[in-house]
């Protein structure tokens, strides 16, 4: 686990582009060790640097996981642009393959955030995540409110019937809200200004 903090810390390197007063974070797949591990970089930036361009260089060597008896490296023989391409594809995230530098993937956040309160609910309970959601809405009673749920459940589990982001749109549903999903962000659900709990 310390190894992982450690190349989540420091491939997390963050750029400025001045285009439309965005920014842009670059985020070092290659050096992850693992496939595996390299999408779990690719889940925490996404929860990490939203509605802003991610760029996933992933390199052009084969992938080394570790080494094997006097230093020798163990490959792991993968694709990695086509595979973490297709992994974004399954997590419905538009991105765009730069044709100019080999070896990396951008995230395009083309849609801007809507003016929202953001809170992130993906580690509190349902009851926890209900209770925040009433109290923001007290505070801020005209503004939205954006949900963090997480990366979609899909993909984190084989039964998302308990997913916190399944529960809480239920509750929501059940109370009579509309609740949208936020199509520059999988997993986060958007609570609309003019409804009130």
């Amino acid at each position: 686990m310390e190894q992982v903090e450690k190349l989540r810390n420091v491939g997390m390197q963050r750029t400025h582009s001045n285009a439309l007063d965005s920014q842009k974070f670059m985020v070092d797949c290659h050096n992850a060790g693992s496939l595996k591990k390299a999408k779990k970089i690719v889940d925490d930036a996404l929860l990490k640097y939203q509605c802003v361009d991610i760029q996933l260089p992933l390199g052009m060597r084969p992938l080394a996981v570790g080494e094997q008896g006097e230093g020798v490296p163990v490959i792991e023989n993968v694709d990695m642009q086509k595979e973490i391409c297709g992994y974004l594809d399954e997590l419905g995230v538009d991105y765009h393959i730069d044709e100019g530098v080999a070896g990396i993937i951008e995230i395009r956040r083309v849609k801007r955030i809507q003016p929202a309160i953001i809170k992130d609910v993906a580690h509190l309970t349902l009851e926890q995540a209900k209770l925040a959601v009433k109290e923001t809405l007290e505070q801020h009673q005209r503004r939205g409110i954006k949900l963090l749920t997480g990366i979609a459940p899909s993909h984190s589990y084989e039964d998302v019937s308990n997913h916190i982001s399944v529960k809480l749109r239920e509750w929501l549903e059940s109370e009579g809200r509309t609740v949208e999903e936020d199509d520059c962000h999988p997993g986060a659900l958007y609570l609309k200004s003019e409804d009130k709990i």
